[in-house]
Protein backbone atom coordinates (compact mmCIF):
# COMPACT_ATOMS: atom_id res chain seq x y z
CA UNK A 1 0.00 0.00 0.00
CA UNK A 2 2.87 2.58 0.76
CA UNK A 3 4.35 2.25 -2.74
CA UNK A 4 0.90 2.77 -4.13
CA UNK A 5 0.36 5.59 -2.20
CA UNK A 6 3.95 7.03 -3.70
CA UNK A 7 3.09 6.21 -6.91
CA UNK A 8 -0.26 8.27 -6.73
CA UNK A 9 1.72 11.13 -5.28
CA UNK A 10 4.68 10.76 -7.82
CA UNK A 11 1.46 10.78 -10.64
CA UNK A 12 0.18 13.99 -9.73
CA UNK A 13 3.75 15.35 -9.84
CA UNK A 14 3.60 15.00 -13.21
CA UNK A 15 0.65 16.42 -14.00
CA UNK A 16 2.26 20.08 -13.09
CA UNK A 17 5.71 18.97 -13.91
CA UNK A 18 8.37 16.97 -16.55
CA UNK A 19 10.91 15.39 -13.99
CA UNK A 20 10.87 15.69 -10.16
CA UNK A 21 14.03 15.68 -7.85
CA UNK A 22 13.88 12.92 -5.43
CA UNK A 23 15.04 14.06 -2.17
CA UNK A 24 12.71 17.18 -2.92
CA UNK A 25 10.16 14.45 -3.38
CA UNK A 26 10.79 12.52 -0.49
CA UNK A 27 11.19 15.44 1.96
CA UNK A 28 7.48 16.92 0.55
CA UNK A 29 5.37 13.15 1.28
CA UNK A 30 7.50 11.94 4.33
CA UNK A 31 8.81 8.91 2.53
CA UNK A 32 12.27 6.92 2.71
CA UNK A 33 14.30 7.11 -0.22
CA UNK A 34 14.19 3.48 -1.03
CA UNK A 35 10.81 3.24 -0.99
CA UNK A 36 10.44 6.11 -3.89
CA UNK A 37 13.09 4.28 -6.12
CA UNK A 38 11.67 0.88 -5.56
CA UNK A 39 8.28 2.25 -6.54
CA UNK A 40 10.01 4.04 -9.61
CA UNK A 41 11.74 0.66 -10.95
CA UNK A 42 8.74 -1.54 -10.14
CA UNK A 43 6.02 0.88 -12.44
CA UNK A 44 8.16 1.52 -15.18
CA UNK A 45 9.52 4.99 -14.62
CA UNK A 46 13.40 6.17 -15.51
CA UNK A 47 16.14 8.21 -12.78
CA UNK A 48 18.81 10.25 -14.02
CA UNK A 49 20.70 12.58 -11.96
CA UNK A 50 18.87 12.64 -9.15
CA UNK A 51 15.05 12.61 -11.10
CA UNK A 52 12.44 10.83 -11.82
CA UNK A 53 11.04 10.96 -15.43
CA UNK A 54 7.95 9.71 -17.00
CA UNK A 55 9.91 9.47 -19.87
CA UNK A 56 7.82 6.14 -21.76
CA UNK A 57 4.19 6.61 -20.26
CA UNK A 58 3.29 3.19 -22.78
CA UNK A 59 5.62 1.41 -20.15
CA UNK A 60 4.28 2.63 -17.37
CA UNK A 61 0.69 2.71 -18.48
CA UNK A 62 1.01 -1.13 -19.31
CA UNK A 63 2.47 -1.93 -16.13
CA UNK A 64 -0.17 -0.13 -13.89
CA UNK A 65 -2.81 -2.09 -15.86
CA UNK A 66 -1.21 -5.09 -15.60
CA UNK A 67 -0.92 -5.23 -11.36
CA UNK A 68 -4.94 -4.75 -11.60
CA UNK A 69 -5.04 -0.48 -11.25
CA UNK A 70 -8.50 0.12 -12.22
CA UNK A 71 -8.98 2.30 -15.58
CA UNK A 72 -10.69 4.89 -14.14
CA UNK A 73 -7.83 5.52 -11.50
CA UNK A 74 -5.20 5.40 -14.11
CA UNK A 75 -7.35 8.10 -16.10
CA UNK A 76 -6.96 10.39 -13.21
CA UNK A 77 -3.26 11.11 -14.03
CA UNK A 78 -3.47 10.32 -17.94
CA UNK A 79 -5.53 11.94 -20.44
CA UNK A 80 -6.62 11.87 -24.44
CA UNK A 81 -3.25 11.97 -25.12
CA UNK A 82 -2.26 8.46 -24.05
CA UNK A 83 -5.07 6.83 -25.55
CA UNK A 84 -3.51 4.83 -28.15
CA UNK A 85 -0.88 3.82 -25.44
CA UNK A 86 -4.33 2.72 -23.31
CA UNK A 87 -5.51 0.90 -25.88
CA UNK A 88 -2.08 -1.22 -26.76
CA UNK A 89 -1.48 -1.52 -23.17
CA UNK A 90 -5.13 -3.44 -23.16
CA UNK A 91 -4.60 -5.75 -25.85
CA UNK A 92 -0.98 -6.86 -24.98
CA UNK A 93 -2.29 -8.04 -21.71
CA UNK A 94 -4.98 -9.58 -23.46
CA UNK A 95 -3.12 -11.69 -25.44
CA UNK A 96 -2.57 -9.53 -28.56
CA UNK A 97 0.36 -8.65 -30.25
CA UNK A 98 -0.02 -4.78 -31.09
CA UNK A 99 1.01 -2.57 -34.20
CA UNK A 100 1.17 1.18 -33.40
CA UNK A 101 1.06 4.21 -36.04
CA UNK A 102 0.91 1.37 -39.18
CA UNK A 103 1.12 3.87 -42.65
CA UNK A 104 0.99 2.66 -46.10
CA UNK A 105 -0.43 4.27 -48.91
CA UNK A 106 -2.74 2.79 -51.85
CA UNK A 107 -3.35 3.90 -55.40
CA UNK A 108 -1.54 6.82 -54.19
CA UNK A 109 -3.32 7.55 -51.33
CA UNK A 110 -1.86 7.55 -47.64
CA UNK A 111 -3.50 6.11 -44.65
CA UNK A 112 -2.55 5.41 -41.03
CA UNK A 113 -4.00 3.08 -38.89
CA UNK A 114 -3.81 4.20 -34.90
CA UNK A 115 -3.70 0.22 -33.29
CA UNK A 116 -3.54 -3.02 -35.00
CA UNK A 117 -4.00 -5.53 -32.65
CA UNK A 118 -3.24 -9.41 -33.69
CA UNK A 119 -4.72 -12.74 -32.39
CA UNK A 120 -4.53 -15.97 -34.44
CA UNK A 121 -5.60 -14.97 -37.48
CA UNK A 122 -8.07 -12.15 -36.37
CA UNK A 123 -6.54 -8.31 -36.46
CA UNK A 124 -8.93 -5.58 -35.00
CA UNK A 125 -7.87 -2.32 -36.92
CA UNK A 126 -8.32 0.51 -34.26
CA UNK A 127 -8.85 4.13 -34.73
CA UNK A 128 -8.49 6.28 -31.56
CA UNK A 129 -11.30 9.31 -31.47
CA UNK A 130 -10.01 11.34 -29.04
CA UNK A 131 -13.17 13.23 -29.53
CA UNK A 132 -14.86 15.67 -26.59
CA UNK A 133 -18.41 15.10 -27.99
CA UNK A 134 -19.74 12.70 -30.62
CA UNK A 135 -22.52 13.72 -32.92
CA UNK A 136 -24.53 11.37 -35.39
CA UNK A 137 -22.69 12.58 -38.14
CA UNK A 138 -19.05 12.53 -36.66
CA UNK A 139 -19.95 8.76 -35.97
CA UNK A 140 -21.35 8.19 -39.30
CA UNK A 141 -18.32 9.79 -40.97
CA UNK A 142 -15.82 8.35 -38.44
CA UNK A 143 -16.72 4.84 -39.21
CA UNK A 144 -16.89 5.16 -43.32
CA UNK A 145 -13.58 6.17 -42.85
CA UNK A 146 -12.30 3.78 -40.82
CA UNK A 147 -13.87 0.77 -43.04
CA UNK A 148 -12.02 2.38 -45.82
CA UNK A 149 -8.94 2.12 -44.25
CA UNK A 150 -9.69 -1.07 -43.36
CA UNK A 151 -10.34 -2.40 -47.15
CA UNK A 152 -7.13 -0.11 -48.51
CA UNK A 153 -5.24 -2.38 -45.76
CA UNK A 154 -6.38 -5.59 -46.65
CA UNK A 155 -4.69 -4.43 -50.40
CA UNK A 156 -1.37 -4.04 -49.03
CA UNK A 157 -1.23 -6.41 -46.21
CA UNK A 158 0.64 -9.25 -48.09
CA UNK A 159 3.47 -6.37 -48.50
CA UNK A 160 3.94 -5.93 -44.78
CA UNK A 161 5.51 -8.01 -42.23
CA UNK A 162 3.49 -9.61 -39.81
CA UNK A 163 4.20 -12.74 -38.10
CA UNK A 164 0.54 -14.36 -38.87
CA UNK A 165 0.82 -18.13 -39.25
CA UNK A 166 -2.58 -18.61 -41.10
CA UNK A 167 -3.31 -18.37 -44.43
CA UNK A 168 -6.37 -16.44 -44.48
CA UNK A 169 -7.37 -13.67 -41.78
CA UNK A 170 -10.30 -11.57 -40.29
CA UNK A 171 -9.74 -7.71 -40.46
CA UNK A 172 -12.52 -6.27 -38.14
CA UNK A 173 -12.55 -2.24 -37.97
CA UNK A 174 -13.06 -0.97 -35.02
CA UNK A 175 -13.30 2.85 -33.00
CA UNK A 176 -12.30 3.54 -29.65
CA UNK A 177 -13.05 6.97 -27.96
CA UNK A 178 -12.63 8.99 -24.32
CA UNK A 179 -16.12 9.43 -24.26
CA UNK A 180 -18.54 7.74 -21.72
CA UNK A 181 -21.24 5.92 -22.19
CA UNK A 182 -21.88 2.27 -23.84
CA UNK A 183 -20.39 0.45 -26.34
CA UNK A 184 -22.49 1.06 -29.13
CA UNK A 185 -22.50 -0.46 -32.84
CA UNK A 186 -22.80 1.93 -35.92
CA UNK A 187 -23.31 -0.90 -39.82
CA UNK A 188 -21.99 -3.58 -37.49
CA UNK A 189 -18.80 -1.62 -36.55
CA UNK A 190 -17.96 -1.48 -32.79
CA UNK A 191 -17.61 2.04 -31.24
CA UNK A 192 -15.85 1.64 -27.59
CA UNK A 193 -15.68 3.69 -25.01
CA UNK A 194 -12.22 3.44 -22.99
CA UNK A 195 -13.94 2.71 -20.36
CA UNK A 196 -15.75 -0.67 -22.25
CA UNK A 197 -12.78 -1.76 -23.86
CA UNK A 198 -11.80 -4.34 -21.51
CA UNK A 199 -14.55 -5.79 -21.30
CA UNK A 200 -15.31 -5.84 -25.57
CA UNK A 201 -11.93 -7.80 -25.74
CA UNK A 202 -13.06 -10.33 -23.20
CA UNK A 203 -16.60 -10.98 -24.77
CA UNK A 204 -14.30 -10.26 -28.60
CA UNK A 205 -14.81 -14.15 -29.07
CA UNK A 206 -18.20 -14.32 -28.90
CA UNK A 207 -19.59 -11.53 -30.84
CA UNK A 208 -16.98 -11.90 -33.61
CA UNK A 209 -19.55 -12.92 -36.50
CA UNK A 210 -21.68 -9.96 -35.60
CA UNK A 211 -19.14 -7.74 -36.16
CA UNK A 212 -18.47 -6.05 -39.89
CA UNK A 213 -15.32 -7.77 -41.12
CA UNK A 214 -13.32 -8.04 -44.23
CA UNK A 215 -11.42 -11.71 -44.84
CA UNK A 216 -8.63 -11.91 -46.85
CA UNK A 217 -6.51 -14.45 -48.44
CA UNK A 218 -3.11 -14.31 -48.07
CA UNK A 219 -0.51 -15.14 -50.78
CA UNK A 220 2.42 -15.63 -48.65
CA UNK A 221 3.06 -15.76 -45.05
CA UNK A 222 5.59 -13.89 -43.48
CA UNK A 223 8.19 -14.93 -40.08
CA UNK A 224 9.77 -11.54 -39.15
CA UNK A 225 8.48 -9.70 -36.20
CA UNK A 226 9.73 -6.89 -37.51
CA UNK A 227 6.98 -3.90 -35.97
CA UNK A 228 5.64 -5.87 -33.18
CA UNK A 229 5.45 -4.66 -29.61
CA UNK A 230 5.46 -7.29 -26.56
Amino acid sequence: MLLENILRLLLREFKTRERVEINEFAEKVGVDLNSILETVEIYGFETKKGCVYLKDRRKVIFNLLNKGFDLEDILRYFDWRDLEDICAAFLTINGFYTMRNLRFKVHNKRYEIDVIGIKDEKLLLIDCKKWKRMSNSMLKNAVKKQFERSKAFSEVLDTIKIQIAYDRVILIPAIVTMLPGDLVFYNSVPIIPITKFKNFLHDFENILDSLNSIEVKLRRLFESEAGFEA
